[in-house]
């Protein structure tokens, strides 16, 4: 490729930016993956605790009346 050096700046400067936009939305994948299993967790925990203490789960029926 013959290209003079405006160009390949420009083009460094392109690939720079879409390198952070990727980087930054593969972090933010990550983060949403944790937070979901931390929400799974807590969930099975409270599901185990209720089950030992014999509380029943009310369906979402029974709640709203």
């Amino acid at each position: 490729m013959n290209a003079g050096p405006t160009l390949i700046a420009e083009l460094e400067r392109r690939f720079r930016n879409h390198d952070s936009v990727i980087k930054y939305l593969s972090i933010r994948m990550d983060e949403a993956e944790k937070a979901a299993g931390r929400t799974k967790q807590r969930i099975e925990r409270e599901a185990k605790r209720k089950a030992q203490a014999g509380i029943k789960e009310r369906s979402a029926e029974e709640v709203m009346g």
